[in-house]
């Protein structure tokens, strides 16, 4: 399964929307005909701890437990 991370930051300076972010997410989840889910973070400082980015830490989670098999990120910055 692909995860999808979606993210607006908390300096608001994101020039791609979610939406956009998870368009293109689900275009490679077709393309490679793989199933997708989503994980979407909104107004999260990427300075914060992972304790404090529940999105996260369940996508972290998702991958040491086989769920996730690759991550999609519109950006890589996206992972800061």
């Amino acid at each position: 399964m692909l995860a999808i991370l979606t993210r607006i930051s908390r300096d608001n300076d994101d020039k791609v929307s979610i939406e956009t972010q998870l368009e293109s997410g689900i275009k490679l989840a077709k393309r490679l005909k793989i199933s997708y889910k989503q994980y979407e973070e909104r107004v999260v400082s990427s300075v914060a701890p992972l304790s404090e980015r529940p999105v996260l830490m369940q996508l972290v989670n998702d991958l040491e437990n086989g769920i996730i098999t690759a991550v999609y990120v519109y950006d890589q910055s996206r992972l800061d």
